[in-house]
């Protein structure tokens, strides 16, 4: 009878070592399944940071684009106010020599 105990004993541990087994295997299969999602989220974060740095790139780019045009149009504005100078200063000449040449009419008329 005892031998027949300790079978009954061993069995029942035997089912209650199995069933544990199977939970340990449960859980491990729900950690893998975390682990698994966690590795996603990561890539996803890793692409989304890579999708950011482009467009900063990009966003650079036209920010130093807009520099050089606005430089140009700075230095397309002096050229303008340069230009305007010297056709005022051309004008003054012309007008002092039409004062000139009124004066000698009226000298040789007169």
């Amino acid at each position: 009878m005892i031998i027949a105990e300790s079978l009954k004993n061993g069995d029942a541990e035997v089912e209650q070592g199995s069933g544990q087994i199977q939970t340990s295997g449960e859980m491990i299969d729900k950690v893998n399944s975390a682990v698994t999602e966690m590795v996603n989220s990561i890539k996803t974060v890793s692409s989304n940071l890579s999708d950011s740095t482009v467009s900063a790139w990009s966003m650079t780019d036209c920010v130093e684009e807009i520099a050089l045009v606005a430089e140009e149009a700075a230095a397309g504005g002096k050229e303008t106010a340069d230009s305007t100078q010297q056709s005022s200063a051309t004008m003054e000449e012309v007008a002092a020599g039409s004062r000139q040449l009124a004066i000698l009419a009226e000298v040789m008329n007169g």
